[in-house]
C-alpha cells in the first residue's frame, strides 16, 4: 500500500486538532488512527483508495532544528506573522509547502476584524495559498453577557481577500463558516440570510483535493462565489450615509473596478477619523486630522482610518503638511511621485504603557490587500511612544522592524512614515518624517527546507499542554475536553455535558483577562461515572512551578463557577451538531470541581498553589514520567484514575 507523509505544523496541538477535524470531514472518515510517535508530536492516519494517508502533528512553531516559516520569508512573506496551521507534503526528506490555514472565533468588530490582514498578505507575497475560516455569527455582550448585537466587520475585510486574490492569483480567501449562535430566526439582523453561502461542505472538499492533488477548479470558484456573497450581505447591513453601498460593491466587483479608481470617481463622502480628545496630545496633530478631512476622500468608509489624496490636490496637501511639522517642503517633495494617489494610513500603534495594538500589525496589509501596488502610502503613527523607540529611530529605524512586528508592518509597508507622538513617562512630544527610499528585505534565511526533528529544541509549555491535553483525550474514560487554551489558543468557548439528558451546554466569548478572584484555566475537563456528580477539572498548565501562582486552585474552581452564573449561549443534543440558542441554566450542586497545576520538573512546595493534584513532567530516557501528588480526597480519586489509565503506556511512565 502507497503511504504519503504529511506534516502539520500548528500554533497548538488544539489547532492542529481542528485541521485534522476538516481533513477527516473531507475524506468521510468516521475514525482517525491516532498515536504519539515522539514527546512532543501526533500522527494521524487514514486510509482512503488503497492509499495510506499520513499527518504528523507539530505543535508550535519555531521551536525545532528547522523553521518551516523560513519558506515564507525566503519567497518575500516580509512580515513577522504566523498563520495557525502550516501544512506540508514530505518528499525525500523535504516539504512542500500546500497552504496555510488562519482559525478566528473571535468578534468580527472594530480592528479585531483585520487583526489576522497580516498574515493573510504575507502568506500572499510567498506565494502560499491562504483561507482565514471565520466563525460566523458573533454577538457582542454586556458586562452580564446578555446579547447586545451582532457586529460584522466592515465590508473592505471581505474585499481585500477578494482583490488580493485577484491580483495574484493565489487563492487568499476569507472562508465563513457557520458559528454556534448561527440562528436567522432568532435575529432580524439575518432575515433573509442565504445559509448556502456559508462555506461549511464546500471547505472540506476543498482541502481534501488540495492534499491528493486533485483539481479542485469547482471548490474554488464555490469559495470565491461564496465570500462574493458574503461582502454583499455586510454591506447591506451597512447603514451609514458616509459608506460605501451594497450597489457601490456590486459595481466594483462585477466590473473589476480598482477600489481608489472607483472612489474618486463616485464618492463624496470624506474621511473623518474619530479621534478621543484624551488622545489629542499635540495641536500639530488637531491639525494635521482636520487637513485630511479637508483634502480626503474616504476608502471604503469615512469612520476608517485610511483617507485618500488624490494625485490633483496632493502636493498642495503635502505643502500644508510640511508646513504643519516644519519640514522643508523642496528637499522632500521629491521624494513622492507626481502621478501617483496617496493614501493616508492613521493609527494609534501604541497603548499608554508602551505595548502595541496588535490589531493594528494587520491595518496596513487589509489597505495593500484592498488597492492597486502603484499607490504610495504615508502612514501616520500618533500617541504614546516608549524613549526605548524613538533612540533606536534616530539610529536605524530598518533595525526596529526586527524588533518589533508593528514597526516591521509599518516600515515594510508605507512609503512615507509621520511620526507625531508623546514620550512616555515626560510631557515631550515627538515629531519624526521618515521616508522609506528604497524596499527593504528582511529575509535573512536560508533557501531550502529540510524535514525538522520530531523532537523540539526544547521542552516548554506547548509539551506540558500536548501530554495534558493527550492523556484525558485518549487515556482517561468518560472524559471530555471542554476547553483547552494552550500558548496561542483558543478560549472562545466552555462547554458543559449532561449525559442524563444527552445535551451539551456551550457559554461563547469568555472573557480576556482574568478577574479578581477568578483564573481562566488552561484546560477543562469534564469526567463522567466517578462518583454520583459530573467532575470538572481546572488544569493550570505552565513551563515550570515557578510561574504557578499561589492559591490558584481555588481561583480556577471559582471561574468555572462564575459562568454558572449564566445562561448558556448556546445547547444542542450531543447526538447532533445543530445548536440552538439556549435558556437552560445549569445547576452548580450536580459538579465536583477539582482543581490541577501541572509544569515541568518538580516544585519545592506544592502546598502553596491549593490545588487538588499536582502534576510533575519531566522528560527523561526518551520517555515522559509523570509523578502526581494529591491534596485532597477527590485529588486521590483523580491521581489513581490518571496511574490506572496510563498503565501499560509505552510513552508515559507514572513515578512512584
Amino acid at each position: 500500500m502507497e503511504e504519503i507523509l504529511y506534516r502539520i505544523y500548528g500554533d497548538n496541538i488544539v489547532e492542529c486538532e481542528r485541521m485534522l477535524n476538516i481533513i477527516q470531514q473531507g475524506f468521510n472518515e468516521k475514525i482517525l488512527k491516532k498515536e504519539i510517535i515522539s514527546n512532543a508530536c501526533m500522527r494521524a492516519s487514514i486510509i482512503s483508495n488503497n492509499i495510506k494517508y499520513i499527518f504528523d502533528c507539530i505543535p508550535g512553531f519555531c521551536r525545532w532544528n528547522t523553521n518551516i516559516m523560513d519558506v515564507f520569508y525566503n519567497n518575500g512573506g516580509i512580515l513577522s506573522e504566523t498563520p495557525d496551521i502550516i501544512m506540508t507534503k514530505s518528499n525525500q526528506n523535504k516539504e512542500e509547502v500546500l497552504l496555510a490555514i488562519e482559525f478566528c472565533s473571535a468578534l468580527q468588530a472594530g480592528n479585531q476584524s483585520w487583526q489576522r490582514s497580516g498574515r493573510a498578505y504575507s502568506t500572499s507575497l510567498a506565494k502560499i495559498p491562504y483561507l482565514y475560516i471565520i466563525d460566523f455569527v458573533k454577538y457582542e455582550l454586556d458586562s452580564n453577557r446578555v446579547r447586545k448585537a451582532l457586529r460584522f466587520p466592515n465590508a473592505i475585510v471581505p474585499f481585500s481577500f477578494l482583490s488580493q486574490t485577484n491580483k495574484t492569483s493565489i487563492m487568499n480567501l476569507a472562508v465563513f463558516v457557520k458559528a454556534e449562535e448561527f440562528q436567522p430566526s432568532f435575529s432580524l439582523q439575518l432575515k433573509n440570510f442565504d445559509e448556502k453561502i456559508l462555506s461549511n461542505n464546500i471547505l472540506p472538499i476543498y482541502i481534501k483535493k488540495i492534499i491528493t492533488g486533485e483539481d479542485s477548479t469547482y471548490e474554488k470558484s464555490i469559495l470565491i462565489h461564496n465570500l462574493n456573497q458574503m461582502l454583499l450581505f455586510i454591506a447591506d447591513k451597512n447603514t451609514s450615509p458616509n459608506s460605501l453601498t451594497k450597489e457601490d460593491w456590486k459595481n466594483v466587483i462585477n466590473k473589476n473596478c480598482d477600489l481608489i479608481e472607483y472612489t474618486k470617481k463616485n464618492i463624496s463622502f470624506k474621511c473623518k477619523k474619530k479621534v478621543a480628545q484624551k488622545s489629542i496630545h499635540s495641536n500639530e496633530m488637531l491639525n494635521f486630522i482636520n487637513l485630511v478631512n479637508t483634502y480626503s476622500k474616504g476608502i471604503s468608509s469615512g469612520d476608517l482610518p485610511f483617507a485618500l489624496i488624490s494625485s490633483d490636490v496632493k502636493n498642495e496637501f503635502l505643502k500644508e503638511v510640511f508646513k504643519i511639522y516644519n519640514i522643508d517642503y523642496n528637499s522632500s517633495i521629491i521624494d513622492y511621485s507626481n502621478d501617483k494617489d496617496l493614501i493616508i494610513c492613521m493609527m494609534k500603534g501604541f497603548k499608554p504603557g508602551g505595548d502595541d495594538n496588535r490589531p493594528d500589525r494587520g491595518l496596513l496589509s487589509l489597505l495593500k490587500m484592498a488597492t492597486p501596488n502603484h499607490i504610495e502610502i504615508m502612514t501616520f503613527l500618533y500617541g504614546p511612544l516608549l524613549k526605548y523607540y524613538i533612540d533606536i529611530l534616530e539610529k536605524d529605524f530598518i533595525g526596529l522592524g526586527e524588533k518589533n512586528g508593528l514597526w516591521k508592518s509599518i516600515f515594510s509597508l508605507s512609503n512615507f512614515v509621520l511620526l507625531d507622538s508623546n514620550i512616555i513617562g515626560t510631557n515631550k512630544n515627538y515629531f519624526k518624517y521618515i521616508p522609506i527610499k528604497k524596499e527593504i528585505n528582511y529575509m535573512t534565511c536560508n533557501n531550502n527546507y529540510q524535514m525538522c526533528s520530531l523532537i523540539p529544541n526544547r521542552f516548554g509549555e506547548h509539551d506540558v499542554d500536548f501530554i495534558i491535553y493527550y492523556i484525558f483525550k485518549y487515556f482517561i474514560p468518560n472524559s471530555k475536553i471542554c476547553m483547552c487554551n494552550p500558548p496561542g489558543g483558543d478560549w472562545s468557548g466552555i462547554s458543559i455535558f449532561d449525559y442524563n439528558k444527552n445535551m451539551e451546554y456551550r457559554w461563547l466569548s469568555l472573557p480576556r483577562e482574568s478577574m479578581q478572584t477568578e483564573k481562566r484555566p488552561d484546560h477543562v475537563i469534564e469526567l463522567a461515572n466517578i462518583t454520583n456528580k459530573l467532575w470538572i477539572v481546572s488544569i493550570e498548565s505552565k513551563e515550570n512551578f515557578s510561574s504557578l501562582e499561589n492559591n490558584i486552585g481555588n481561583r480556577l474552581n471559582n471561574y468555572l463557577k462564575y459562568f454558572f452564573n449564566f445562561t448558556p449561549s448556546v445547547e444542542r443534543n450531543i447526538d447532533t451538531q445543530d445548536w440552538n440558542i439556549s435558556n437552560s441554566s445549569i445547576d452548580v450542586t450536580k459538579f465536583n470541581f477539582v482543581s490541577v497545576g501541572v509544569a515541568l520538573g518538580y516544585p519545592t512546595n506544592e502546598e502553596k498553589y491549593n490545588c487538588d493534584l499536582i502534576i510533575c513532567l519531566n522528560y527523561i530516557d526518551d520517555f515522559w514520567k509523570i509523578k502526581i501528588n494529591a491534596f485532597s480526597e477527590s485529588g486521590n480519586i483523580l491521581k489513581q484514575l490518571i496511574i490506572n489509565s496510563l498503565e501499560g503506556n509505552i510513552n508515559i511512565k507514572v513515578e512512584n
